[in-house]
């Protein structure tokens, strides 16, 4: 016959279970550097997901044509491919923090005329066309650099 777990002891196994699964957050008091890493990267990666789903949006809000949405998927894919390729290499040859920052600095860049085109009037499609590859491409650069 089973025997039942009594209310202490299941607490007490539920306890030991939550204490095995905690995550040790000591490194993000202890090193300032970690924090700032982990930071910039949180807030470069939230910036890039919301940039690749904002320009289809946009341009479905423009064009009202799924035509020129995929178009625009198509547009961001090909320059994170042959970024992300070709940014490997790039990351051996050259300095690994120039092409993290330039990467950064592209990213930003891409979105703020984003961002003004999104704020005129009439917001022109060929920004979001042409704008939209940047972060893909920057961000695979980026990724490839600091993952080496």
């Amino acid at each position: 016959m089973r025997r039942l777990l009594v209310p202490e002891r299941a607490d007490r196994s539920l306890k030991s279970l939550a204490r095995r699964l905690r995550l040790d957050l000591s490194p993000l008091r202890e090193f300032r550097d970690f924090r700032l890493l982990l930071g910039s990267g949180l807030i470069t990666m939230l910036g890039t997901v919301i940039t690749t789903v904002a320009v289809p949006f946009q341009m479905k809000q423009l064009t009202e044509s799924y035509v020129a949405v995929g178009l625009v998927g198509m547009a961001e894919f090909v320059p994170m491919v042959v970024c992300g390729l070709w940014g490997g290499a790039i990351a051996d040859a050259r300095d690994r923090r120039t092409i993290v920052t330039l990467s950064e600095l592209g990213l930003c860049l891409s979105s703020v005329l984003l961002l003004v085109n999104a704020l005129l009037p009439r917001p022109q499609v060929w920004v979001c066309t042409s704008q939209g590859r940047w972060p893909a491409g920057s961000a695979a650069y980026a990724g490839q650099a600091s993952r080496r």
